[in-house]
């Protein structure tokens, strides 16, 4: 009996083993057949014909993408770029508005020779009115705080100072006898009448002792405005420009002159540029749209203030229709404006188009 009984416990043990092994392996066999839980049912199938509805969504996508990167790029590009732009944002550094800003040459296709006499050669045009409105500010400053001496000031050099100069002394209200461009910048020769022509004297033959003062002052029919120009200030010596030298010199043509403008030399690159900043009733501070940046101009801004200066003056020069879009339409505006009033065969020139 004893020996039935462990063959039984025996058998019931294998059998028991048995029945393991058969639940692992189906175990094993529902892993295999449903990997993951997830079951196959059908497998794919490549499609008989294209499906035209995904290729206008890619197309869709494509676009999106296209101008999103665009606009992003725009954005980053506008962000690194430093350059000064428009005149709203000087007021924004500076705490007060640019008196003006004056468009690039090629909106109106203006030569760089014209550029110098816009108020004659091209007086219809928008660039001549964009100067009208800083005259008025000049005049303005001039009757109201007796103001006469104007200093005008690039920031590194190259910003059109020059033609500025003539413009404005060219449509100030004033006779001819009542406005003086002074040539003072020695980093840059004054084209408006060639030095060393013949018969010209210039400011360094007066400091050389060779001629007076009123000789000096060329009275060119050519301009409404009256021109002494530095000459070759390097075959005396530069020391001959002293600060005292300079300001009797603007003494004496004070009392002749109602309006005197000076070319001078860029505020960042002269230490004369500081001497005639402080002497001048006003510093005109003008900007090249297209190279100066916003670092520049707060280093001249300070500059001006530690010089203590009686008025600062911004301009903003060369501004492009592509920088600032709403030029265009501004000059557009202008141009049919004075067309229905002035009819075309009265036009100066038909070569002032909008490009």
């Amino acid at each position: 009996v004893l020996q039935t009984s462990t063959q039984r416990q025996e058998i019931d043990r294998i059998i028991n083993i048995w029945n393991r092994i058969n639940e692992r392996i189906e175990q094993i066999e529902i892993e295999l057949f449903n990997p993951g839980r997830i079951h196959v049912l059908n497998p794919a199938q490549p499609p008989e014909l294209p499906d035209p509805h995904k290729l206008i969504k890619k197309i869709i996508l494509g676009i999106i993408a296209v101008l999103g990167l665009s606009i992003a790029f725009t954005l980053i590009k506008e962000k690194l770029d430093d350059r000064i732009k428009r005149t709203a944002d000087i007021e924004d550094v500076l705490g007060f508005p640019a008196s003006g800003f004056l468009i690039d040459k090629k909106i109106e296709n203006i030569s760089h020779e014209d550029m110098f006499a816009v108020y004659s050669l091209n007086p219809d045009s928008y660039m001549a009115e964009l100067y009208k409105f800083i005259t008025i500010r000049i005049e303005k400053d001039h009757n109201s705080h007796g103001s006469k001496i104007f200093a005008a000031f690039s920031l590194i050099g190259d910003s059109g100072v020059t033609s500025s100069c003539t413009n404005l002394l060219g449509l100030i209200d004033a006779d001819k006898n009542e406005k003086l461009l002074i040539d003072l910048n020695i980093q840059k020769r004054n084209t408006i009448i060639e030095s060393d022509s013949k018969g010209i004297n210039t400011l360094t033959d007066y400091l050389s002792g060779k001629e007076d003062l009123s000789n000096c002052i060329h009275k060119s029919s050519d301009n409404p405005f009256d021109v002494l120009l530095l000459g070759d200030i390097h075959s005396i010596g530069i020391n001959k420009l002293r600060s005292s030298v300079i300001q009797n010199i603007l003494s004496k043509l004070k009392t002749r002159y109602k309006y005197i403008i000076i070319d001078a030399p860029p505020i960042l690159t002269s230490s004369d540029a500081h001497t005639i900043a402080q002497i001048a009733d006003v510093s005109l501070l003008i900007l090249d749209a297209q190279k100066d940046t916003w670092q520049e101009l707060i280093r001249s801004a300070k500059i001006l203030d530690s010089l203590k200066v009686k008025v600062v003056s911004v301009i903003l020069n060369k501004v492009k229709v592509m920088r600032a879009g709403y030029i265009r339409n501004s000059v557009q505006e202008y141009r049919d404006i004075r067309s229905s009033i002035i009819p075309p065969s009265e036009h100066v020139t038909s070569e002032n188009a909008i490009g």
